[in-house]
């Protein structure tokens, strides 16, 4: 059988908590797999952070089905990585 490509649309909002900004990065991407799979995909994205503490929101959202899911945590960003 031939296999499909769910079309998956990414955000991540991303709230620097001393300085009140807001950054907003988005990413889409094709993933292949055979009808009716299940499991995990890497979905890479590039957050341009400083370094400070952040208040992160990822949202994922199948496009054809338009299923979501989102989920908050804080990140801690570091000089040096």
């Amino acid at each position: 059988a031939a296999g499909h490509a769910a079309e998956i649309a990414l955000t991540v909002f991303t709230r620097d908590l001393a300085e009140g900004t807001l950054t907003v990065s988005e990413g889409s991407f094709k993933v292949k797999g055979a009808p009716g799979a299940t499991g995990f995909a890497k979905l890479p994205i590039v957050l341009e952070l400083g370094e400070g503490r952040y208040l992160t929101a990822v949202g994922v959202q199948d496009l054809g089905s338009g299923e979501a899911s989102f989920v908050t945590t804080m990140l801690d960003s570091r000089a040096g990585g």
